[in-house]
């Protein structure tokens, strides 16, 4: 697995910089289909960093999250080698579950959407449950930022948390 750059927060979005190394390629010199995933993961860590759902906060609250349901939109090849950005924001979310929109581009245009459901889990329990304290405190100040963009259209697939069957 490859790490991405530094963290950015700009307006309540979450942005990392993702270079696609040479293992992520398909036959064709591009971006893999799998490894879209790859990189959307990694900025889904970014945005956990920031929120504080981290290696420290797995083991001192034994606490994570579990991904739901996740759509991806492919709509630009990725070539060897390239630089995308990756940002991701919240769409809705309540006590448990985060809805998260996620763009790459690539050279300013958009190559790849992810819209993904993800839920706050306790690992002794082994059930989900409400995100607590300090992570839900940033992920509602982050949704809040957030307010201020333009309204997310659900290029991937629409979920949303007033659907999920949780």
């Amino acid at each position: 697995m490859t790490d991405a750059t530094a963290i950015r927060v700009a307006s309540g979005l979450v942005s990392c910089e993702v270079t696609i190394p040479g293992g992520w390629l398909g036959r064709d010199d591009r971006l893999a289909p799998a490894y879209y995933t790859a990189a959307f993961d990694l900025g889904i860590d970014a945005l956990k960093q920031v929120l504080g759902i981290d290696e420290d906060y797995r083991h001192e609250q034994r606490r994570s999250t579990v991904a739901l349901e996740a759509h991806l939109r492919y709509l630009l090849p990725v070539p060897a080698h390239s630089t995308v950005s990756m940002s991701a924001r919240i769409v809705d979310c309540d006590a448990k579950r985060i809805h998260v929109a996620q763009e790459m581009t690539l050279d300013g245009a958009v190559a790849a959407v992810r819209e993904s459901m993800t839920i706050s889990f306790d690992l002794a329990a082994r059930r989900s449950c409400a995100f607590g304290g300090q992570v839900a405190a940033r992920i509602a100040a982050l949704h809040d930022a957030q307010r201020k963009l333009p309204a997310w259209c659900g290029e991937a697939h629409l979920l949303g948390v007033g659907r999920a069957g949780v």
